[in-house]
């Protein structure tokens, strides 16, 4: 994922974020205290008017944290230890400190609360809402028969859903798709129960198109599982904090990859607060992969003020998604982004179940999510000890090039569903890809991944400067290379230094 830098030090209530479908994104840069407070003005942000997130220093007692509570006039929601993270909520607007301060709202707690030494940052508990754009005119171009694979037997997978929960899809099956999901784990967030009923849709056509994939062949034995987390409510709308705690809760219930198909936008910089990339971090740890919608906003999440979250947040185990129409161009409302969107894949009119009965055609970087996910499943069911990198690597390498992707995405292509399942992922691994390194001068890059992609190499760029992710290299020497098939490097030639979320 593209990685900012840090220009200055940005104003206090600057550190949320926006949530919402219609994601946009790209780098910061000079401006982007400015960026920040433009994007703070827009009438259209929605957040909790009394909860705010916190980041606690590691060594903070309870005691010191119960006085800060009482000197904020506030109540502990949730907190998580291990993250030293908690979710704090305010009684009441407006009171007065013990030493005479008046607290207005929201953004004079938060205020307050980051010039405490044992706090480290504050941000907002915002709100966002989820769609799905109606299917396009004409017929679906979807062949589920293009992505048939029986599961191996390598690794067990258990498939996480955030979103709006599941409805009973069994009697939507047809001969083509088997919508018999009916075993599952999960949660409620919106209803506090363990029954996730969808009273919106959304969630249930992601289920219903990731469960056709990976069960499009009856397994003698089922290696893979469901664990749908009911994140957002009829309206498609949920606050930060549900989001973090059902994905907190994800990993605990021994998840292996997790579908986010939702976003919101904001301005990325690594001095600021972002809870859910804190917990998307802890299942990089946990080895958890994390596929997420790139965003439906027609945006170049490289360069626009503004970048796609969670989709660009720089973590290695994020796998973001760019949605094709039957063409294999760019879908007209597809973010999209070299250096922060990975992959394509067709996101238009792709059949579901609907919530009521029957099916219905969505389209969008949601349903291209779906997509991957049940790919990556199917993929990662045939993997020895399974990681993360070990299904991000082959699906980024063995990607069609398509000249209408070059750099629209990282990958510079769209899924290769029978190339994927040709690569081990040892093999992929052992080429030496590497995931967000910067490159000096003189350094041999192996199996670096460029713009045409090639699996082993070895490079000897001659400069003077560092190289930077997303940087154009000209090649004045070359060395021993051995390269794909049919695929020329010339001295002179000029490639792209490249991520791709795979070892360091």
């Amino acid at each position: 994922m593209l990685q900012s830098s840090v220009a200055q030090h940005l104003a206090l209530c600057l550190v949320c974020y926006l949530l919402t479908l219609h994601q946009v994104g790209g780098s910061t840069n000079h401006h982007e205290a400015e960026d920040l407070a433009a994007w703070m003005s827009d009438d259209t942000i929605v957040y909790h008017s009394n909860q705010f997130f916190v980041s606690l220093e590691d060594s903070i007692m309870e005691d010191t944290i119960l006085a800060f509570l009482e000197d904020l006039n506030a109540v502990e929601i949730w907190k998580s230890g291990k993250l030293n993270m908690a979710l704090w909520e305010v009684i009441g607007f407006p009171f007065t400190t013990g030493d005479g301060e008046t607290i207005i709202d929201i953004h004079d707690a938060i205020s307050r609360s980051k010039r405490k030494t044992k706090i480290h940052n504050a941000s907002l508990n915002i709100q966002q809402t989820i769609n799905s754009a109606l299917a396009f005119e004409g017929a679906t171009c979807f062949d589920i028969t293009q992505l048939s694979k029986v599961q191996g037997d390598s690794s067990e997978i258990k498939i996480s859903i955030l979103d709006t929960g599941i409805s009973d899809i069994s009697d939507n099956s047809t001969a083509n798709y088997n919508y018999n999901l009916t075993n599952y784990s999960g949660y409620d967030y919106i209803h506090n129960d363990a029954i996730p009923d969808d009273e919106n849709g959304h969630g249930t056509h992601l289920a219903g198109i990731i469960h056709s994939i990976t069960h499009q062949h009856i397994p003698t034995q089922n290696r893979i599982t469901f664990d749908i987390r009911k994140t957002h409510d009829a309206a498609g709308q949920a606050f930060l904090s549900t989001i973090v705690m059902a994905l907190l809760d994800a990993l605990d219930a021994d998840a292996n990859i997790v579908n986010m198909s939702f976003g919101y936008q904001g301005v990325y910089h690594d001095s600021l607060f972002f809870p859910l990339q804190v917990v998307i971090e802890e299942a990089w740890q946990n080895k958890v992969l994390v596929v997420i919608a790139g965003g439906n906003g027609t945006i170049n999440n490289d360069l626009a003020d503004t970048i796609a979250l969670p989709a660009s947040f720089p973590t290695n185990n994020i796998l973001s998604v760019a949605s094709l129409d039957c063409g294999n161009n760019l879908s007209l409302f597809s973010n999209y982004g070299g250096a922060s969107v990975d992959l394509a894949v067709l996101g238009e009119n792709i059949p579901g179940p609907n919530l009521a009965s029957g099916l219905v055609e969505y389209s969008g970087t949601s349903q291209a999510a779906a997509l991957i996910t049940a790919v990556s499943a199917l993929k990662a069911t045939y993997i020895v000890q399974y990681t993360p990198e070990k299904v991000i690597c082959p699906l980024l390498q063995t990607a069609e090039h398509l000249f209408e992707l070059a750099d629209k995405v990282l990958a510079d292509g769209k899924l290769n569903f029978d190339g994927l399942f040709l690569v081990s992922d040892s093999t992929c691994l052992q080429t030496g890809f590497h995931c967000n390194k910067n490159y000096t001068g003189s350094d041999k890059l192996t199996g670096t991944m460029a713009s045409p992609m090639m699996t082993e190499t070895n490079l000897q760029i001659q400069s003077d400067q560092n190289l930077e992710l997303g940087s154009l290299v000209t090649l004045d020497a070359l060395q021993s290379t051995t390269l794909l098939p049919g695929f020329e490097v010339t001295l002179g030639a000029t490639l792209q230094i490249r991520s791709n979320g795979c070892e360091e």
